[in-house]
């Protein structure tokens, strides 16, 4: 599909006049006269329609003239590559096992025909991805987490909210806002946090025994305008990848299943 090249300058005749008049008064205060039949907007005239003419010349620069310019001017054309998108391959309604997926499988974007590069295993589970969003520590919201921490007696005193507070919320991070996250500038933890929900209509332990021995894949796609920058995760030495450091790093929350806290027990 041809890409179509946008115009250099895109303004016709009557912007030219129009824009060529609005000026007239900044510099030239004392012509007032702007009907048709004063000489000067005679030659404001003709130098719209002239102006117009070298635009349209200008804007059929042919592609090989316009490859020359970038060249001069050190931008070379990128080579080509495939093009590349996001596929979402649900499991909702089938059986509770785990789906494999391999390489090759045609997808289409519309009437574009697109094959995936690697295999992936659909797992009867929904992923879910949440960001801390900062909220503005407001009087009202100071003042309502002093009562909450002054219910709390600490050494037999009521306790204080702590200095750094930062109130935060969870928000549902699902990749349809182009802009992304900053995650140092819009999370209160530089972080996301990945949730594995079982179906409505199963249960947790069942959904758990079908993940087992499986390969969870997690693809972080940063918002970047320079192609050729990695994203290495933690782990791997960034020197092999020509970078100075680890931006990426992942864990696993050791999370204590409900009643095996002793905590919970004696409770």
């Amino acid at each position: 599909m041809p890409i179509t090249v946008p115009s250099i300058d895109d303004r016709r005749y009557a912007d030219l006049l129009a824009e060529a008049i609005a000026r007239i008064p900044v510099h030239t205060p004392e012509w007032t006269n702007f009907n048709h039949s004063d000489p000067g907007i005679t030659l404001v005239e003709l130098f719209a329609f002239l102006t117009e003419s070298m635009l349209y010349r200008a804007n059929q620069i042919p592609e090989r003239n316009r490859s020359a310019f970038l060249s001069l001017l050190g931008i070379p054309l990128n080579p080509a590559t495939s093009a590349r998108g996001l596929v979402t391959i649900s499991n909702d309604r089938g059986p509770l096992q785990t789906s494999t997926i391999s390489s090759g499988l045609q997808v289409d974007a519309g009437e574009v025909p697109f094959r995936t590069e690697a295999g992936l295993d659909v797992l009867p589970v929904e992923g879910r991805v949440y960001y801390k969003r900062p909220v503005t520590l407001t009087p009202d919201l100071s003042d309502q987490y002093r009562q909450l921490y002054a219910s709390f007696l600490i050494d037999g005193q009521p306790g204080q909210p702590p200095p750094d507070l930062q109130p935060y919320e969870t928000a549902v991070l699902d990749g349809r806002d182009p802009l992304g996250v900053d995650l140092v500038q819009g999370t209160v933890d530089g972080a996301v946090w990945v949730a594995l929900l079982a179906r409505v209509s199963e249960s947790p332990d069942d959904a758990r025994a079908a993940l087992a021995g499986r390969v969870l894949s997690l693809g972080v796609v940063p918002v970047v305008t320079d192609v050729a920058v990695t994203l290495p995760p933690g782990g791997v030495d960034p020197a092999a990848l020509g970078g100075t450091g680890s931006h990426l790093e992942y864990a696993l929350p050791a999370v204590v299943p409900f009643g095996d806290d002793p905590a919970s027990r004696a409770a």
